[in-house]
């Protein structure tokens, strides 16, 4: 899925409502930063790759 820069601000917006209701917390700060630091996106896509590669992996072999 590709994220425009459209639903990044919208998400944004979302947060920040968000921590003014109810205040900061791990979670919203984690979207905030995909949301900001392109770097930290990166790397949590190549993460989630990863893992679901290592699933699939582990289910092939599993099945033996």
């Amino acid at each position: 899925m590709n994220i425009t820069k459209e639903m990044m601000d919208a998400k944004l917006k979302q947060i920040a409502e968000f921590e003014a209701k109810f205040g900061e917390c791990g979670r919203s700060r984690a979207i905030k930063k995909y949301c900001t630091n392109e770097k930290f996106r990166k790397n949590v896509n190549e993460f989630q790759r990863t893992a679901a590669n290592l699933v699939v992996g582990y289910e092939k072999y599993k099945a033996r």
